[in-house]
């Protein structure tokens, strides 16, 4: 082919077509931008396709951590739960002896902490050069989550550790009987110990104090926000993903259909009245505030309110009526239809 046209134009010089010739080369030139334009158009295509797999791919892997993010916030919640309780008792004198050695010493002389995955962010904003610009929304978010969310929970987590390192610190130095706790003595107590718990001693209650301001008081509203931040995150990944229902966590616990007639209904404490709805498999207060199953009593509502909530039973495992309490404020709604 190349030799073909290098003759024809051979021949239009021979025969003095000058012009002609012109207009061949032109023609060619033209041919051949063309056909180069055609090939950087392919080459394009190829390279925003290779980028698009990439993109998704880090965004999947974001994705999944948003849901292990939000599964471990939730056990987390499990757990302030029952310190904030235990921690209730014992600032109320109502800490009995027999609960006091794998109960009430272990509340504060252990942290509990929120470890956040974000290798799938980090990733993706170390490849700025292949992130379209339609991503920047998401990458507003995405930056309030990892960034200014996650400094909170972080800053949280070392003040909890810094006041059990404290605590721990202090019992070593100004007890006798620090070292009962080491591996099978921890049955033994001594009058002085016991008289540490529960002779409402003011320099316990301190340490309790001081322990329930920074689990409960700071780093669990600071892992609400952080979850409440994630999930409409999580939703809109969803979305820009098209993942199907069999793709995505519903982050509830299975329930049967009599337990979730048992939950739906109205609540009311005094001329406050709740409403508890079922739409599409999903519980929403008030029809926008969308609730989470942790177990078959304790819930968590999709805001970034930390107050802990819980379904009241009756004998037969019905459901009576709503708990939100944090501390000492308590709020009852009693189920009436």
């Amino acid at each position: 082919m190349i030799k073909f046209f290098r003759q024809l134009r051979y021949n239009l010089l021979e025969s003095g077509k000058t012009r002609k010739y012109f207009k061949y080369a032109i023609g060619e030139i033209v041919l051949v931008v063309i056909g180069i334009l055609i090939a950087l158009s392919i080459n394009n295509k190829n390279e925003l396709r290779k980028n698009d797999i990439k993109v998704n791919s880090f965004l999947k892997q974001i994705h999944s951590e948003l849901a292990y993010n939000i599964k471990r916030i939730d056990e987390l919640t499990l757990d302030l739960k029952k310190k904030d309780s235990f921690i209730y008792l014992i600032m109320n004198n109502k800490i009995e002896h027999k609960n006091h050695r794998r109960n009430a010493d272990f509340i504060i002389s252990s942290s509990d902490v929120m470890v956040i995955k974000d290798e799938g962010f980090k990733t993706f904003m170390l490849n700025p050069s292949i992130i379209s610009s339609h991503f920047a929304p998401l990458i507003i978010d995405l930056k309030e989550l990892y960034i200014t969310d996650k400094e909170f929970v972080e800053f949280s987590n070392d003040k909890v550790d810094d006041v059990v390192n404290d605590y721990l610190d202090w019992l070593s130095v100004n007890t006798t009987w620090y070292y009962n706790g080491y591996f099978g003595n921890e049955l033994k107590q001594t009058d002085e110990e016991i008289n540490f718990y529960f002779s409402n001693n003011s320099q316990y209650h301190n340490w309790v104090r001081h322990h329930y301001m920074y689990s409960v008081e700071n780093l669990y509203p600071s892992i609400i926000t952080f979850r409440f931040h994630a999930y409409e995150i999580y939703k809109k990944l969803t979305k820009i993903l098209h993942l199907t229902d069999d793709d995505i966590e519903s982050f509830s616990i299975e329930i049967s259909e009599q337990e979730k007639q048992h939950i739906t209904g109205t609540y009311q404490n005094g001329e406050t009245t709740v409403e508890i709805v079922n739409r599409n498999n999903k519980f929403y207060i008030n029809d926008d505030i969308e609730l989470f199953l942790i177990n078959k009593t304790f819930y968590i509502a999709n805001t970034p309110n930390s107050f802990f909530r819980t379904f009241d039973l009756d004998e037969h495992k019905n459901v009576t009526g709503i708990t939100v309490n944090i501390g000492n404020y308590l709020y009852k709604a009693e189920k009436i239809k």
